[in-house]
């Protein structure tokens, strides 16, 4: 099955362990990223390989209580480290599964935007209107 070592690599404990001490060394891409993907409120966003959620929170705030984030990804300790964070935030509009975007189905529909974040390697999909 396709990524099957990266969800054994992502899935190990330690990972989702130390994540949160290390996560920090994406923390400078995401204003650039939010900033060119210029979301708009209302709008549906995909967050591919989301890990703790932040750039997930970053989206939901972009787009406001009338738009929707899907965050997908693939160890389930960065899922649950970003639905805690979820909750902590208080953000209704945020979908997390766990999910491999390339192969594995999820719900959410059709999406505005796409974006990947993963320390300084920064990625973003506009679809126009």
């Amino acid at each position: 099955m396709a990524n099957d070592a990266q969800r054994e690599v992502w899935n190990a404990q330690d990972v989702a362990e130390t994540w949160p001490r290390t996560e920090h060394i994406s923390d400078p891409g995401t204003a650039p990223l939010m900033e060119a993907l210029n979301l708009q409120p209302g709008e549906r966003v995909l967050d591919v390989a989301c890990g703790g959620g932040k750039t997930t929170l970053a989206a939901a705030r972009a787009i406001g209580p009338t738009g929707h984030v899907t965050g997908v990804d693939i160890p389930d300790g960065m899922l649950a480290l970003a639905k805690r964070r979820q909750a902590e935030a208080g953000f209704g509009n945020i979908e997390l599964a766990l999910a491999d975007a390339q192969i594995d189905p999820f719900s959410g529909g059709l999406f505005d935007a796409a974006l990947a974040s993963s320390g300084s390697c920064s990625s973003t999909i506009r679809w126009p209107h």
